[in-house]
């Protein structure tokens, strides 16, 4: 099942929000769809959509990180179509990797006067944006497994608080975590007032 990064939008705004105040560079993410989800670029016209063929494209395609230092001279954004409408200057993308599948990409993109930093850095920046993408997806990950076994465990507690046999699960410590209704009626207590007994 593919990590589907729509669903942690608010969060990569956030992280994107800090990212544009630590490095003084604006930051686009996209999911795999190339759906942005985050751009805090401000255009002086409207912007553009991301096209499979752009530097964007290319990050998600490849799954490799992309370093465009001036898109004027770069030879695939001279080939696209919104060439003499594209207000970027340049780009450092990473892609977001879930195990072999690109999930998604993190761009910053740098103005000329920040270009600086990303000419006698750019080695570094992108292995800090690869690292910082390593820990955005394995934490959404972590997220997810917990979601899943928080509702595995939900079931497994409605099928057991389903049986005519009284029942009650003890954690290590051996003290209740969980009793079914049965359970319950036996002692004339409710599910709150058995939690964390010892049994």
């Amino acid at each position: 099942m593919f990590l589907e990064l729509t669903d942690y939008q608010e969060s990569l705004r956030s992280l994107s929000g800090a990212i544009k105040s630590l490095l003084d560079v604006d930051v686009i993410i996209v999911d795999r769809w190339l759906t942005q989800l985050v751009n805090t670029f401000h255009y002086s016209r409207e912007p553009l959509d991301i096209r499979v063929n752009s530097i964007v494209g290319n990050v998600i395609v490849t799954g490799e990180a992309q370093i465009v230092p001036n898109r004027r001279d770069n030879r695939s954004c001279m080939s696209c179509p919104d060439y003499s409408l594209c207000e970027l200057d340049s780009v450092v993308g990473v892609p977001l990797k879930s195990g072999e599948d690109c999930v998604g990409a993190l761009l910053v993109m740098f103005s000329i006067r920040r270009s600086v930093l990303l000419e006698n850095q750019a080695e570094q920046l992108v292995t800090f944006l690869t690292k910082l993408g390593a820990l955005i997806v394995r934490s959404m990950e972590a997220d997810r497994l917990g979601t899943q076994v928080d509702r595995l465990r939900q079931n497994t507690e409605g099928l057991l608080d389903q049986l005519a046999d009284a029942v009650a699960v003890t954690g290590e410590d051996g003290r209740i975590v969980f009793t079914n209704r049965h359970f319950c009626r036996i002692f004339g207590l409710t599910p709150e007032a058995l939690r964390g007994e010892p049994l």
